[in-house]
């Protein structure tokens, strides 16, 4: 059985009840957000900061920083989804955010061939001076890229 990590295609699945709007907006500083799944600084990380969730790949100015149009509200259940595709092993990767299993966001973004390697952080930052306040169940991390409607299969399981 091989190891888990973020790679050229990936898609991470989870349910989180947050208690906290905590997370700086801050772009470039990797520690500044909340992490929710993230692997070391400068790879892939899943985060939240003022109150939207967040896909980053890559370092700045080159990396990818989306954020989420919805507000990942807290006090509630929130079903989030991030994936990363990549057809031809290139550096540009589609990059996409759903909540409740519905598209939030999608993004073609250069530089985002990256691999977190083994190390992936749960509710923290790669340096862990921030941690996640609140709840997470059914993480998923698949090795390829889930469709639209697979992601919207994994949201209704939940419900």
């Amino acid at each position: 059985m091989s190891g888990v990590f973020l790679a050229l295609n990936f898609t991470v699945s989870l349910w989180i009840k947050t208690f906290s709007d905590d997370g700086n907006n801050s772009t470039s500083d990797w520690n500044s957000p909340i992490g929710l799944v993230a692997g070391p600084a400068d790879k892939h990380a899943l985060m939240l900061a003022g109150g939207k969730f967040r896909l980053w790949s890559g370092n700045l100015p080159n990396g990818c920083r989306i954020s989420s149009y919805t507000n990942a509200n807290h006090g509630a259940w929130i079903h989030l989804s991030a994936s990363r595709s990549d057809s031809n092993h290139q550096a540009n990767g589609t990059l996409k955010i759903y909540i409740n299993g519905n598209l939030d966001q999608s993004v073609v973004k250069n530089d985002t061939k990256k691999s977190t390697g083994s190390v992936l952080h749960l509710g923290k930052t790669p340096s862990g001076r921030k941690y996640y306040e609140g709840l997470m169940d059914d993480l998923r991390i698949y090795n390829r890229t889930l469709t639209n409607s697979e992601v919207q299969a994994v949201y209704n399981l939940g419900q």
